[in-house]
């Protein structure tokens, strides 16, 4: 039977050859000196870190070999408890959201959840239902909520730029989203980097959220299948 300590160091020496020359040489060194002494835990804690800090971006596929890892010991005090959420979301206002949420909820039911959890009025959020404005809808929304209940759609689109990020003192696309399905009662799904055209980031109403993967066929007729988790997911214990 293969020792799965070695598939870890491989998957790691592996992620520092592609990461180690985006971060600091110092860091980057030390790593490998964890590598060598058989720190798995330690050596792919402190890349994680630094590529937050760095700001570096996860390349396609690159997320459930990262969340993988860094699963199994305890980190050190000074790491941040989400530092694998922070891998694919970052620490900055994200520029744009764009979230759908699951199960068709009523858009004008979104539009309140909106405006109840974060401090945004609603005549800043518009709705386009079947390809056409509501009534009485800003010109230049804040946030736009779009259905297309007529062509069969099975999902809510919750779409914000920069101001919405303002409002909000810079909450994450993952906050956004686990405040909604707690409101709304339903689930979510994000796309974010260091995920593959066919992995999402499924968000529950139990406040759980891990990454899966959907069926491409049915994404191309503009439905959500999901095939597996690649993670326990809170609310969501049929996936794994």
């Amino acid at each position: 039977m293969s020792d799965p300590g070695l598939g870890r160091r491989a998957a790691t020496v592996r992620l520092l050859k592609v990461y180690g020359p985006l971060i600091e040489p110092r860091t980057t060194e030390f790593v490998d000196r964890l590598l060598r002494v058989g720190e798995l835990g330690l050596a792919v804690e402190e890349l994680a870190n630094a590529m937050v800090v760095r700001r570096v971006p996860l390349a396609a596929g690159d997320a459930v070999e990262f969340r993988r890892l860094l699963t199994g010991f305890t980190f050190c005090p000074d790491t941040p408890p989400d530092i694998a959420d922070l891998l694919l979301f970052g620490q900055d206002p994200p520029i744009g959201y764009s979230l759908y949420l699951l199960g068709a909820p009523d858009p004008f039911e979104v539009r309140a959840a909106i405006a109840e959890r974060f401090p945004i009025r609603p005549e800043r959020i518009g709705i386009v239902i079947d390809g056409e404005h509501a009534s009485g809808m800003p010109d230049r929304p804040s946030v736009l909520i779009t259905a297309d209940p007529a062509s069969g759609g099975e999902t809510v689109t919750f779409d914000a730029g920069r101001e919405f990020a303002d409002l909000t003192g810079g909450a994450s696309e993952l906050a956004v989203a686990k405040a909604l399905c707690r409101r709304l009662d339903t689930n979510a799904m994000l796309g974010t980097h260091g995920l593959t055209p066919d992995e999402w980031m499924l968000v529950t109403a139990a406040g759980g959220h891990g990454i899966v993967m959907v069926d491409d066929d049915a994404s191309v007729e503009g439905r959500w299948e999901i095939l597996f988790a690649y993670e326990p997911i809170k609310g969501a214990p049929g996936l794994g």
